[in-house]
């Protein structure tokens, strides 16, 4: 993450979990959160979400979430 450079640090310290982030609005927040101190665990069913997870020193799943259990399961991991 060194190349992102944090704005004004309001989400230090906190966890976001990002679905749709391999690109459009998804990816757009992910960046935004990255510069604002975010962990973040990116989740998209493309496995671009790698590269972009990579470039901003976040986590990422590669999958399509379809059922609550799925869901919660990434919840827990971004925790982690």
């Amino acid at each position: 993450m060194d190349n992102i450079r944090t704005t004004t640090g309001q989400l230090v310290e906190r966890v976001a979990l990002i679905t749709g982030a391999a690109s459009g609005i998804g990816l757009g927040i992910a960046r935004h959160y990255a510069r604002e101190g975010a962990r973040l665990m990116l989740v998209d069913k493309s496995p671009d979400v790698a590269r972009e997870a990579e470039g901003l020193g976040a986590r990422h799943h590669i999958d399509e979430q379809k059922t609550t259990q799925a869901a919660e399961a990434l919840v827990q991991a971004a925790h982690e």
